[in-house]
């Protein structure tokens, strides 16, 4: 498919609003988006010798946004993203999102859940909430567990470019948080999955709301807090054991029941059982959205930084095998 193609498929679907909004926190101004993807295009495939990657301009537009712009940080950024298709027990390639396994861990676990309303920004609310997270390794292993979260992350980064201009808000509940759940994957697992956010996947989150939190929370916060950027680190708020806290930045309506009092009548999500399955229809199951992320986990897609030449910029090496590891 030639670039022109691929710049004739995409047809811009934000809002007035978002499009201002892009303008001015993402430097994104409609004359100039289809030459910078081109741009960026057209770099990408002078570097066949070491790196393989998608085109289509929906995909090139998740990194540009989330760089605001900068062809330099947002190569840097896909060098990042595709080094996690180097992993040495094909971490994800050739598996299917929709493979029944994961989906059954996305039902069962219900620990990233992104909600379907959005707030006042258009920000997508995402719940990560351990009530129902197998932590033993019984039920399913880390990397299956990975994958199942990844496909409904790459569903949103590089499939909804209204995800991608106004980003996300998490909420993360850890009432139900043990020791198991931190040792589940390893620290150095954890590690890597907090910089893979920061610097390879094309996700902007804009707030990071910690619920229950706790002595088990502490600990791993510990664990956490030299991964997490200076940027990171003030979108960061604590609200204890009080939903009232989490109200005053996150309007009741926009949440499921189980996060609202019994005596609450207004507008809600829903609960996160109905959720998770609206979830995994429209972001899994889509025929479009499917097909495009097991072809971007199709093993086709690398980075070999032998074969880089020296006037590339580097990338920070963080991304080897994604393994259980005891601490």
């Amino acid at each position: 498919m030639t670039s022109a193609d691929q710049a004739a498929e995409y047809e811009c679907t934000l809002t007035e609003d978002e499009s201002q909004r892009a303008i001015v926190e993402l430097k994104e101004h409609p004359n100039d988006r289809l030459p910078a993807v081109r741009a960026f295009r057209k770099w990408i495939l002078e570097q066949n010798s070491w790196l393989s990657s998608p085109i289509d301009t929906k995909f090139l537009l998740a990194f540009l946004r989330i760089c605001k712009f900068s062809q330099l940080s947002a190569r840097e950024r896909l060098v990042n993203f595709l080094a996690t298709f180097n992993d040495s027990v094909s971490y994800l390639n050739g598996h299917d999102p929709g493979d029944p396994k994961f989906l059954q861990i996305l039902r069962q676990s219900r620990v990233f859940t992104p909600l379907p309303k959005k707030d006042s920004k258009g920000r997508t609310i995402i719940v990560g909430n351990y009530e129902h997270f197998d932590a033993s390794g019984r039920s399913y292993e880390y990397a299956d567990f990975q994958r199942a979260v990844l496909g409904v992350c790459h569903s949103l980064a590089f499939c909804d470019e209204h995800f991608q201009v106004n980003g996300a808000n998490f909420l993360m509940d850890y009432g139900a948080v043990t020791m198991k759940h931190i040792t589940f994957g390893g620290s150095e697992n954890m590690r890597k999955r907090a910089q893979h956010f920061q610097k390879a996947l094309p996700v902007s989150i804009r707030q990071f709301h910690h619920y229950n939190t706790g002595p088990i929370f502490n600990v791993l916060l510990h664990l956490l807090r030299p991964a997490l950027s200076e940027k990171m680190r003030i979108r960061v708020f604590l609200h204890g054991h009080s939903m009232v806290s989490v109200y005053k930045t996150i309007d009741m309506s926009l949440l499921p029941e189980e996060y609202l009092p019994d005596d609450y009548d207004g507008d809600c999500a829903g609960n996160l059982e109905n959720i998770t399955e609206d979830n995994i229809e429209k972001l899994i199951l889509d025929p479009s959205r499917r097909q495009f992320i097991k072809d971007l986990w199709s093993g086709k897609y690398c980075v070999d930084l032998s074969k880089k030449p020296s006037d590339v910029a580097s990338v920070d090496g963080v991304y080897g095998s994604f393994r259980r590891l005891e601490i």
